[in-house]
C-alpha cells in the first residue's frame, strides 16, 4: 500500500479544506495552515504554495454554499457584505483557485434541491460557466464511520504500489480524470469510435454523440438504471441489461447535444448493499457519478460552456 500526505485546513469560515501532497516538515503538528482571517483567495495560495502546486478541494460545501449565498445561475457568490464571516485578511470572498469540491459526503441524495442538498447543482453551476472543478467523495470519517466512502476513484499508470507517486494522483484530480463510486465502477472508453479519458475535450460533427459504456460491480450491488445528464440536464434514462450481473452494462449509449456540452453519466440502484458495506437509500445517491468529458459542436476545438442556467432532470 501507498499512501499521499495531505492535510485538512480546518478553519472556522470559511470552514474544511483539503489540499495534497504537503509533507511534515518537522515542525509542531507537522507545519499547519494559518488559516484565520483570511478568505478563499489567500488561502488557495497558501495551501498551493505548502503543497508545491498540487490539489486543493472544498470539503463538505453545503455550509460554503449557505455562507456565500451562492448563486447557481450567475456562477458566483450573491453575498452583499462577507464582512461578517470573519475573512478580515481578504480582499474577496471568492476564488477560482481550486481543483475539486466534494459532491459525495457520505451517502444523502446529491440531487434533491432542498434547504442542504443540491450538490449536483451546484457543481454543475461551476461547468457551466467554465470552470473545471472535479467531483470528489468523501474526504474523512467521523467517530465510528467507514473512512473514505464514497471514494474518489482514477487510473493508476502502475498497480505497484512502490512505483507510485503523489503527481499521478494530483495529475487526475486536476484533469478531472477521476469517478465517484458508491459501491460500482463505471469506465467512459469512447465517444463516437474515438477513445477518450473522462475530462477529455472531442469534436463531433453532429448533434448525436455515441458513447462507449461500461459498468461493474460486485454481483450483490445491483445498479438498475443509468441517467446522462448534457449541460446538467437529464438527456436519457435507460436500464442496464444485467444489474444483478457482475457487468451491469456494456454496450453504446447515444444522445443528443445540439451544441457544446459537458457530459456527466450517474448510475443508480435499488436494493441494500451487502453486509460490511454502508447501507444507503439509493434514490438520490449514485452507485457512481463521472466527472464531465466535453463535447465540441461547433468545431472551434474547445469547450464553450452554456452560461448561467437552471438543471432539469426526474432524479428525486
Amino acid at each position: 500500500m501507498n499512501t499521499i500526505t495531505g492535510e485538512e485546513v480546518t478553519a472556522t469560515l470559511p470552514e474544511h479544506m483539503t489540499m495534497f501532497p504537503a509533507t511534515p516538515d518537522g515542525s509542531l503538528r507537522g507545519g499547519i495552515i494559518e488559516w484565520y482571517g483570511y478568505g478563499f483567495p489567500e488561502l488557495w495560495k497558501i495551501m498551493s504554495e505548502r503543497s508545491g502546486g498540487g490539489v486543493n478541494i472544498i470539503n463538505h460545501p453545503r455550509s460554503i454554499y449557505e455562507l456565500l449565498e451562492w448563486d447557481r445561475i450567475a456562477g458566483a457568490p450573491a453575498i452583499a457584505d462577507y464582512s461578517r464571516l470573519q475573512m478580515v485578511k481578504s480582499a474577496a470572498p471568492w476564488s477560482w483557485e481550486f481543483e475539486g469540491v466534494e459532491l459525495m459526503n457520505g451517502y444523502g441524495s446529491i440531487f434533491a434541491k432542498t434547504d442542504h442538498a443540491g450538490h449536483f447543482d451546484n457543481w454543475m453551476s461551476f461547468h457551466n460557466h467554465g470552470h473545471r472543478i472535479a467531483g470528489v467523495g468523501a474526504s474523512d470519517a467521523h467517530g465510528l464511520e467507514d473512512l473514505g466512502e464514497p471514494r474518489s476513484y482514477f487510473a493508476s499508470p502502475t498497480d505497484k504500489p512502490k512505483e507510485f507517486v503523489d503527481a499521478y494522483a494530483v495529475d487526475a484530480f486536476k484533469n478531472l480524470r477521476l469517478f465517484i463510486s458508491g459501491g460500482a465502477f463505471v469506465r467512459v472508453l469512447g465517444v463516437n469510435g474515438q477513445a477518450i479519458e473522462l475530462g477529455d475535450t472531442i469534436t463531433v460533427d453532429d448533434d448525436i454523440v455515441s458513447i462507449k459504456l461500461d459498468v461493474t460491480a460486485l454481483e450483490e450491488i445491483d445498479v438498475t438504471h443509468v441517467r446522462v445528464f448534457v449541460n446538467c440536464d437529464e438527456a436519457k434514462k435507460f436500464a442496464t441489461t444485467d444489474p444483478d450481473g457482475l457487468v451491469k452494462f456494456s454496450d453504446d449509449v447515444t444522445v443528443t447535444v445540439g451544441s457544446d456540452a459537458h457530459i456527466v453519466i450517474a448510475g443508480f440502484g435499488a436494493n441494500p448493499m451487502p453486509r460490511g458495506l454502508w447501507n444507503y437509500d439509493p434514490t438520490g445517491a449514485p452507485r457512481f457519478i463521472t466527472n464531465p468529458f466535453y463535447i465540441d459542436r461547433n468545431g472551434n476545438g474547445n469547450f464553450d460552456p452554456p452560461g448561467g442556467k437552471g438543471c432539469s432532470y426526474t432524479v428525486d
